[in-house]
């Protein structure tokens, strides 16, 4: 029985009928997560470090110091450790640290009754690189065009190759949010078809979906990305009856985390901002930007404004009334050739969105619409 991590590492229970885990050294952030995690769901970790300080100013409450892998009292204390903590398991994010454990643990078994974490840290490494690449190549792979009325489309950039798609699928992954990676494919085939424009994103939470639409737009000089959200529990409404278990939630989140969150996602790039407001009162502010020629944002850039749309991402409050407003406010803006994008059009908590998506289907000027995960995609008309 074991378990592997999103990092790529296989840890095996063995001989071991519980789990106590030795991390070393912690001083590496790979590591940290990874005694946090697991302290999470309750295995115990033994924090270690040859560096006095960062035991003194860690939070670990199991934590111990074991000198340099290269002092010659390293492998007695090692072994000593292993006996008092009751050890099963070490972890180490350090390529040498790993060489030296491995070959204590495979000289002398017995004064090292341990599973060593595999991989190798270098092995671990690749392992998520790889990861991104093959992404990447399934993404290429993709004749998304071929799917479009006009499927002559001409592309006034360069293509995006390889090793960027693959450094935005990890970049993207280490955003929090719920935005998938069904969205993120079909944010990296539509983003380079789009004309000249703003992009505007509705709800924007952490800002992974923005971070993707900002990175993307950048790359093929499309245009700059509004994000507009209260980020406020005060400001926000329940999304509808079948909503509940998600209504209840929202005076317990601290939105004003997650606005911080998001300044430091979206800081990484030069082509956003936001408008911290709801829909309504955030139409208002863009139209005023639009008058003006820019908009300015504290903590990000000062970015100028076109007036027209060639992306809308509504992915706000889902209750009908809310999505069908935000669709009516924003979407008459969408240039021609440009996308809307509904996110949970097909939703577990409600169906607000499949009905206003549906209504804007009705209402006819899209020559291309298609659902992708739970995302409708409609290409307003030329």
């Amino acid at each position: 029985m074991g378990a592997t991590d999103a990092d790529g590492f296989r840890l095996s229970q063995g001989r071991h009928s519980a789990l106590k885990l030795l991390v070393f050294p912690i001083d590496i952030d790979a590591g940290q997560r990874l005694a946090a995690e697991l302290s999470a769901l309750g295995i115990p970790v033994v924090a270690a470090s040859s560096q006095v300080q960062t035991l003194s100013g860690s939070g670990y409450q199991d934590r111990v110091s074991l000198p340099y892998v290269t002092d010659e009292t390293f492998a007695r204390n090692l072994s000593e450790l292993i006996r008092q903590k009751g050890i099963t398991h070490i972890y180490t994010h350090h390529q040498a640290v790993w060489t030296r454990l491995q070959s204590l643990l495979k000289a002398s078994p017995s004064l090292y009754p341990v599973e060593l974490v595999q991989p190798d840290p270098y092995e671990r490494d690749w392992i998520r690189i790889a990861e991104s690449l093959d992404w990447a190549d399934q993404i290429q792979s993709d004749d998304f065009t071929q799917m479009l009325p006009d499927s002559n489309t001409p592309i006034n950039h360069p293509p995006i190759d390889r090793s960027a798609i693959a450094g935005l699928h990890q970049q993207f992954l280490q955003i929090p949010g719920q935005c998938d990676l069904t969205k993120l494919d079909a944010l990296i085939h539509v983003v380079p078809l789009l004309p000249k424009g703003d992009l505007v994103e509705i709800g924007s939470l952490y800002g992974r979906s923005a971070y993707a639409m900002a990175w993307l737009a950048a790359r093929c000089r499309i245009g700059n990305l509004i994000c507009v959200d209260p980020w406020s529990a005060t400001r926000l409404e329940d999304q509808g009856p079948a909503s509940e278990l998600i209504n209840r939630d929202i005076n317990s989140i601290d939105f004003e985390k997650i606005f911080q969150g998001f300044l430091c996602h979206l800081s990484l790039l030069p082509n956003a901002g936001y408008i911290r407001e709801t829909s309504e009162d955030g139409y208002r502010v863009y139209q005023e930007a639009v008058k003006a020629g820019c908009l300015e944002t504290p903590e990000l850039e000062h970015i100028p404004v076109q007036g027209r749309i060639s992306l809308l991402h509504i992915d706000a409050n889902h209750d009908y009334r809310h999505v069908r407003q935000d669709i009516e406010l924003w979407e008459p803006l969408l240039a021609s050739g440009g996308w809307v994008l509904l996110d949970d059009y097909i939703w577990s908590f409600g169906d607000g969105v499949k009905q206003a998506g549906d209504e804007l289907l009705a209402r006819g000027g899209f020559d291309c619409a298609y659902v992708q995960g739970e995302t409708l995609l409609l290409r307003k008309s030329s």
